[in-house]
């Protein structure tokens, strides 16, 4: 009789901790994440944020104002009047021989010796060959051209560096669209929202 008293009583205690261990915890969450607020960061051509008056290097910037108003429809037609700067377009924007100050003008065809970033990443190919046709140029907003040997601060440019800003500082919320047509078939269609 003890030993059936027993069993019982075990019984008795087994079911009363399952029954326990299935009643419902109350879950606290405690959110471990942590938000932080950080600055807007700056990309420029000379991966410093100081004035260019205070860069040790020559440095040329030209905001889009300069000629969005103008019928430039290359690269070559906005950068042409850089001082130490040399653009030969055969074919267009899609072969644009590139110079500054005498590096890259041994390339038969294309950017070589000079690097292209495009918000301060490179365009450049690893070889320092470029397709400049790549970048768009209805969203540039700024050129910033740093000439003499760059290649302290970004590799393969020994004659300098032309880094194309994308325009996205916009005063309140648009949509435009562009049509532009010319001679022997040219025709760019397309559309810009901010």
């Amino acid at each position: 009789m003890i030993k059936f008293t027993m069993v019982v009583v075990v019984c008795l205690c087994s079911v009363g901790i399952s029954v326990f261990a299935q009643t419902e915890q109350p879950q606290v969450t405690t959110d471990t994440t942590k938000m932080f607020q950080i600055d807007e960061m700056v990309v420029t051509g000379t991966r410093t944020t100081k004035k260019i008056i205070d860069i040790p290097y020559s440095v040329e910037r030209i905001d889009n104002t300069n000629y969005k108003f103008e019928k430039k429809a290359a690269v070559d037609d906005v950068l042409q009047g850089i001082p130490g700067l040399f653009l030969q377009s055969r074919y267009g924007n899609h072969d644009v021989r590139i110079s500054i100050r005498g590096f890259g003008s041994r390339s038969n065809t294309g950017i070589r010796g000079v690097r292209i970033l495009l918000d301060g990443i490179p365009e450049s190919e690893p070889d320092g060959q470029t397709r400049i046709e790549a970048i768009d140029f209805e969203s540039v907003g700024a050129i910033e051209v740093v000439k003499g040997n760059a290649s302290s601060l970004y590799t393969n440019a020994p004659g300098g560096v032309i880094n194309f800003i994308n325009d996205i500082h916009f005063p309140r919320s648009f949509f435009s669209t562009f049509n532009n047509f010319g001679s022997y078939e040219f025709r760019s269609n397309g559309f810009k929202t901010g």
